[in-house]
């Protein structure tokens, strides 16, 4: 019956240590704007620019540009109240990205944390 219990505690500490990591994923990078050219391609979650003015790009997020119709080196999106903004690179200070692993977030973790529940669950029974 000990050895129940106490594979019952480590299974929990486990399930604890999964959803814990799983729950504190970082979403995001901050970047120095000099460095916005090698994340083309990396979703931009937000910007500050030179003049202290931030902004924060809607769902789909802003994207970095080399060439975009007549200018160059810009990042385009959509701001999160909706109006369309191009802004040239040079203008920035600071970009928040987003990270490429962190997209899938908590996806993926309610069914070993269900397993997990269950195989405790068949141990102190």
């Amino acid at each position: 019956m000990c050895r129940r219990f106490i594979f019952a505690a480590f299974l929990s500490v486990l399930l604890q240590l999964i959803i814990g990591c799983a729950g504190t994923a970082p979403s995001g990078t901050r970047i120095d704007g000099e460095d916005v050219p090698q994340f083309a391609g990396v979703k931009i979650i937000s910007l500050m620019l030179t003049n202290g003015k931030e902004i924060a790009f809607a769902d789909d997020g802003g994207w970095y540009y080399k060439r975009y119709g007549n200018r160059t080196r810009v990042i385009v999106g959509k701001t999160a109240q909706g109006e369309s903004v191009t802004i040239p690179s040079i203008n920035v200070r600071e970009a928040y990205v987003a990270n490429a692993d962190a997209e899938a977030e908590n996806n993926g973790v309610f069914f070993p944390a269900f397993l997990v529940v269950g195989v405790v669950v068949a141990a102190i029974l």
